[in-house]
């Protein structure tokens, strides 16, 4: 109805790491805005959560610029146990934010899969492609979305760095 929808992904880089969605509503005859963030950009502040049986859309109260990063935490559970908490508070979620442990990209003919290493389990990507250089690489911890089913990959931990998904 006019308006354009922007979704912003924050992870948390402390001892309970946990995703949270900033979302902008902009009137379409605005035209295109700028970015209030560029991918990876690290800042240190207070991000408030709105009500709800299952927490994830987020508005920042503070902000403070910093080039803090470093390793990811890792995530208390493993995939299953987050969608089940997710979808046991809030069954009509589309897209579910979990961040996995240690794992690995990998094709099998046109699919791409994730390996979950401390269940070893495979579940399918929604991307059609990554990069190269993704596929096989240890990945320690990966922050995405669970969409019907199937991972939409945002960013990966891995030993040379974070490396971010296109969707």
């Amino acid at each position: 109805d006019g308006l354009i929808a922007y979704s912003t992904w924050l992870l948390s880089m402390n001892d309970a790491p946990r995703l949270a969605q900033l979302l902008d509503f902009v009137p379409a005859s605005a035209g295109k805005r700028g970015a209030g963030f560029s991918v990876g950009e690290a800042f240190t502040g207070e991000v408030c959560y709105y009500p709800a049986l299952f927490p994830v859309r987020a508005v920042i109260a503070e902000r403070t610029a910093s080039d803090a990063g470093g390793e990811w935490s890792a995530p208390r559970s493993d995939l299953a146990a987050q969608v089940a908490q997710a979808v046991g508070a809030e069954p009509w979620m589309q897209d579910i934010p979990v961040l996995t442990g240690a794992g690995r990209l990998g094709a099998s003919g046109e699919a791409l899969f994730f390996h979950e290493a401390r269940t070893d389990r495979y579940w399918p990507v929604v991307q059609t492609e990554v990069k190269s250089a993704a596929l096989g690489l240890d990945l320690t911890a990966t922050a995405a979305l669970m969409r019907h089913g199937r991972l939409l990959l945002l960013a990966s931990q891995t030993s040379m760095g974070v490396l971010h998904h296109d969707e």
